[in-house]
This record gives structure tokens, C-alpha cells and sequence, in this order.
């Protein structure tokens, strides 16, 4: 009795996964986890991808190592507020020129005329419509 082995035909070619492709990549610095969602979600269907960063020194940091082109930034957050990311980010030659769009509760209108004064180049009142944020986002793009 003889067993025929058929002859292997080499490695199977799996296709690979198509990977979204962005148009732009901003990156979203806010400790509501439910705002960086929302906007992640909006945004990926204008073809712009979210990085997303829940504290004001994850984002600073995410702002130095993936060189988003614009950054969203809340002024009310733990771990670096807002207008300590602003100051920090400014400061630095690798992102002072991103363009920053704030989008905050804020009420305090010293504040906000501190950090427009800081440089930043937009500023929203939560709660914003998204059509608000994606136009200030795309006319900075």
C-alpha cells in the first residue's frame, strides 16, 4: 500500500486588510472621553483621523511624537489644563506653529482672552455643534 502526498503549492497569499487612508490628522485633547469619541467618530467621516489624548500632558506629549496638524484642545482638564498645553505647545519649536482650536466650557472671559492672546487660532463654546468644529477645523487645515 503506497500514500500519494500531494506537493505543496507554497504559502497561501492572505490579502492584507485595507488600511484607512486620512486626509488629515488632528489630534483631540480633552478628558471627556464621550467629546473625543463624538469628534473621532464625525471626523473619520470627513476622511480626517482622530488621535485622541484625555489629559493636558498625554496631549502635549502625543503633540511632540505624532505631529498631529491641528490640535483641539480643552482648557478644563486634569494633569495640564488647557492653557498650560497651550503655553507648552507654543513654547515649542516642534508645534508652535499647529494650528489650535479650543473647544471649551469656559465661561471666564479673561481666560479665554488669555489664551487667544496666547496664540490660538479658534475658539468654541461647548456645547458646539460639530458643523461649528469642522468648519473651524477644515478653514485651518
Amino acid at each position: 500500500m503506497s500514500i500519494v502526498v500531494p506537493e505543496a503549492l507554497g504559502q497561501a497569499e492572505v490579502p492584507a486588510a485595507k488600511k484607512k487612508v486620512y486626509r488629515h490628522r488632528i489630534l483631540c485633547i480633552d478628558d471627556d472621553p464621550c467629546i473625543v469619541s463624538t469628534l473621532t467618530r464625525s471626523f473619520r467621516g470627513h476622511g480626517i483621523e482622530v488621535i485622541p489624548a484625555y489629559h493636558g500632558m498625554q496631549g502635549y506629549w502625543t503633540a511632540c511624537t505624532e505631529a498631529p496638524q491641528l490640535v483641539i484642545v480643552d482648557l478644563c482638564m486634569p494633569r495640564g489644563n488647557g492653557e498650560y498645553v497651550i503655553g507648552c505647545l507654543k513654547r515649542n519649536s516642534l508645534t508652535r506653529d499647529i494650528p489650535l482650536v479650543v473647544l471649551s466650557g469656559a465661561q471666564d472671559r479673561r481666560l479665554r482672552k488669555r489664551v487667544r492672546e496666547m496664540g490660538v487660532d479658534a475658539f468654541l463654546l461647548k456645547p458646539a455643534p460639530f458643523s461649528a468644529v469642522h468648519e473651524a477645523v477644515e478653514g485651518l487645515l
